[in-house]
């Protein structure tokens, strides 16, 4: 199973591969803005996933610490 980013940024690129061949000009725009939006959902879940990462450390450190 991929990680979310990676689902996420394939289904962009799907997207820009399928309007790459769209002549329909609203189609190829909706599915270039779909893209994006897959692209920015990949981000924010490498925001997430770091943010994760981050204070599952540090809870780690402080519980052994206490």
């Amino acid at each position: 199973m991929l990680p979310k980013v990676d689902e996420y940024r394939i289904n962009s690129q799907d997207c820009l591969d399928v309007a790459e061949g769209c002549h329909d000009a609203p189609r190829r725009s909706r599915l270039l803005n779909m893209a994006l939006m897959w692209l920015r959902l990949a981000e924010q879940a490498a925001r997430n996933d770091k943010n994760r990462r981050e204070y599952e450390t540090g809870w780690v450190r402080r519980r052994n610490v206490d």
